[in-house]
């Protein structure tokens, strides 16, 4: 999916570290949304979530 432009690295890289935080009180919020897509603005990371 990164071949095709579908996902870039920070993509990557925000999945990865929602996976790393996933655990106790984040995992039962985590476990209920989907990852859409992250976007780099100036010095403003923008992570969406789908409920």
């Amino acid at each position: 999916m990164l071949d095709s432009g579908e996902y870039s690295m920070l993509d990557v890289d925000v999945s990865d570290a929602l996976l790393n935080i996933a655990t106790g009180k984040m995992e039962e919020i985590l476990k209920n949304v989907e990852y859409v897509k992250s976007y780099e603005v100036g010095d403003l990371i923008i992570v969406v979530l789908k409920a």
